[in-house]
């Protein structure tokens, strides 16, 4: 088999992963958005969190950290 044949089967078994993985993406970035933030975020987290399941735990996460007033030493 040459190389353009070996691509091309390759990419057709590939398919369905990928198609999930764009539906997960979607759900991710739709949680994000829920959560109030842009789609920088989902970017900036899409890109550096490899593991999937942690992107949603991540939703929740950012969420608490945005919505309690940040403690300095000065304000205690």
């Amino acid at each position: 088999m040459d190389r353009k044949t070996v691509c091309k089967e390759a990419f057709l078994h590939a398919l369905p992963i990928m198609g999930s993985y764009f539906f997960v993406s979607m759900a991710y970035g739709l949680m994000m958005q829920e959560a109030g933030f842009g789609w920088g975020w989902s970017l900036l987290t899409s890109l550096t969190v490899y593991t999937g399941a942690f992107q949603f735990v991540l939703v929740t996460f950012l969420s608490r950290w945005m919505q309690e007033p940040v403690r300095t030493s000065s304000s205690q």
